[in-house]
């Protein structure tokens, strides 16, 4: 599944509708498509929140394995923070960090590609 995503407060919430459509037909355990569901829309949300005015979203199952990518066209580089107890933010790539088995960033032409790595359960 390959798919453009608006860049607005609506994206999350599209980006989540389309990956658990797709992710409906493979044979992927609920668990397993619930944590790249969490993943995608954090990943989509700081890519709207960074600014984004394109948003790519890609989802692959192959071999036992799902592959979800979000790139997107702003130039900031994800880091996992460890924000302050109280604060309502920060979060989301430690939540992608726990949910999948394995992420990565890499530079792309327009910006950059966050990738996550799941078993199909």
């Amino acid at each position: 599944m390959r798919r453009t995503i608006r860049c607005d407060s609506r994206a999350p919430a599209a980006a989540r509708r389309q990956v658990s459509e797709f992710l409906a037909g493979p044979d992927v355990s609920t668990d397993v498509v619930n944590d790249v569901v969490l993943a995608v829309s954090e990943l989509v949300t700081n890519a709207v929140d960074a600014g984004a005015t394109a948003i790519e979203l890609r989802v692959d199952v192959a071999e036992h394995q799902i592959t979800m990518s979000v790139d997107d066209d702003t130039g900031g580089w994800p880091t996992l923070a460890t924000p302050d107890p109280s604060s309502t933010r920060g979060r989301g790539l430690a939540i992608v960090a726990k949910a999948a088995d394995h992420w990565n960033v890499e530079r792309t032409r327009r910006g950059k590609r966050v990738t996550a790595f799941f078993a199909t359960g």
